[in-house]
């Protein structure tokens, strides 16, 4: 199983005058010498959040490696998480809770076992390592891939609607298909990460596959957009007249759909892809006596999933921006 190997990166970064800290299982921070100056961006890097989503876990396990080599050149402060690393090593999504629900404000209720153990673990690693104070960009770029085909391959969700803020701009830049605002509350890694200041987002590389059957290739743009950013932060976050590239589309979130009984229904057949594109109009869910229905044209559907525990979200309605 191809993890990033955390101990030796923090060697070969200590070899070179940094710092490396372990916050908790597969929770790793690098940081530029004491004396150094301030780091241009602090980067958090997760992947792992579901436990078969093996593609950005190659990708890290290829990256930190590299970096750790090159730390004397990089002006940047890392963190790196693995979310679930017991679901990584069970090969499954989740061992008993969807950990990328687990990150509303509320809090963590008591008793929800290892997902919920880690959840509070990664509230507190980051609420002890993020520090954004104005001084220094925070950006958090949470790693999925899909559970569905999908008609744009790679995408982003960002909290928020900021459709010209720095990270939608680096995220068109990086060659994504798609980029999804989504201005209402969030449950999951990223929003917490946003809600505590940080520029985050969730970004899905592909669909989900096995260890050693994705395809780096679909990674390969967006790979070296982050090795860049790692080695160049001023140059790649905030190039002078840098606007999104024109080939991102960017979305935004209309409405949730929200299983809230067992009669729930998702009225669209199982084979339908993300951003697949509604009929205005046409009848899209329905739960005891209410009923959701298309209302604009060009409105798309994503992460349809009808098998969602009760409260928790079977799919999103979004349409194009302008």
């Amino acid at each position: 199983m191809p993890l990033p190997d955390f101990e030796r990166a923090a060697r070969d970064f200590v070899e070179a005058g940094w710092r490396a800290e372990r916050l908790g299982e597969a929770a790793w921070r690098y940081r530029p010498p004491a004396d150094a100056p301030l780091p241009r961006l602090r980067l958090l890097l997760s992947a792992g959040v579901h436990g078969d989503e093996t593609a950005p876990i190659e990708m890290l396990a290829r990256c930190l490696p590299a970096w750790a080599r090159a730390a004397g050149a990089l002006a940047v402060e890392l963190l790196v998480v693995i979310g679930n690393p017991e679901a990584v090593a069970a090969g499954r999504r989740y061992l008993r809770r969807d950990l990328n629900r687990l990150f509303g404000a509320e809090g963590v209720p008591a008793g929800w076992g290892a997902e919920g153990r880690r959840a509070e673990l990664l509230r507190r690693v980051l609420g002890r390592a993020l520090q954004p104070d104005g001084r220094v960009p925070v950006v958090h770029l949470d790693l999925h891939t899909t559970i569905r085909p999908s008609l744009k391959p790679t995408f982003a969700i960002v909290p928020g609607d900021d459709a010209g803020g720095p990270l939608v701009r680096w995220l068109g830049r990086a060659g994504l298909h798609a980029v999804v605002l989504n201005p209402g509350p969030g449950v999951t890694f990223s929003a917490f990460s946003a809600s505590m200041g940080a520029q985050a987002c969730t970004v899905e590389l592909g669909g989900v596959a096995a260890f050693g059957r994705n395809d780096a290739g679909l990674l390969a743009g967006f790979e070296a957009a982050v090795d860049a950013l790692v080695r160049d932060p001023g140059a790649a976050w905030a190039p002078a007249g840098g606007d999104r590239a024109a080939a991102t589309e960017v979305y935004r979130v209309t409405r949730e759909i929200v299983r809230s009984s067992e009669r729930f229904e998702l009225l669209v057949p199982g084979s339908t892809p993300n951003f697949a594109r509604l009929a205005p109009g046409q009848l899209v869910a329905r739960d005891r006596l209410d009923l959701v229905h298309a209302r604009r044209d060009g409105e798309c559907l994503l992460f349809p999933n009808p098998a969602v525990a009760i409260g928790l979200r079977a799919g999103l309605l979004v349409a194009p921006v302008g």
